[in-house]
């Protein structure tokens, strides 16, 4: 699923993570083949370090890319999920792996119509323990200088 081919500067998506993590990353600038990302990480809501700028391909599947680097072993299949005040209908993709003879276990809840990567939910599990979460709080596009408004 390659969700930020339909990027547009100004959008952005806000997420909740594990360990009171929060992460708020926004479309800065386009170019064609590549997007910008502002990413901004708080802790207990205050800011946990300086904002950094990450460039992606538009064609990148951010679910299938780290399943990938894992070098696991990957299913999907469609699911809906209830997230961030909206329905959304999304690819479940189940990526599992060992490492060091432990059986990893990532599940990734991606939506067409989502934002920036499209990552509605991930959850990843390391034997029964969970490592690792990002959640969708809320999402919306920044006004741009000079836009009309409707």
């Amino acid at each position: 699923m390659q969700v930020l081919a339909r990027a547009r500067v100004g959008q952005w998506a806000r997420y909740r993570m594990a360990g009171r993590f929060e992460q708020r990353l926004e479309v800065v600038k386009t170019t064609g083949r590549d997007v910008h990302l502002k990413l901004e990480m708080w802790l207990n809501g205050k800011s946990a370090g300086l904002p950094t700028t990450r460039v992606e391909d538009v064609e990148v599947d951010w679910a299938l890319r780290a399943a990938e680097r894992a070098k696991a072993r990957v299913t999907s299949r469609p699911t809906t999920l209830t997230v961030a005040g909206r329905r959304w209908q999304t690819r479940l993709t189940i990526a599992r792996w060992t490492y060091e003879g432990i059986g990893y276990e990532r599940r990734t809840w991606t939506a067409a119509d989502g934002p920036i990567y499209g990552i509605i939910r991930m959850l990843l599990t390391a034997g029964d323990r969970l490592e690792a979460s990002i959640e969708l709080v809320e999402f919306g596009r920044v006004p741009q200088a000079g836009a009309k408004p409707k």
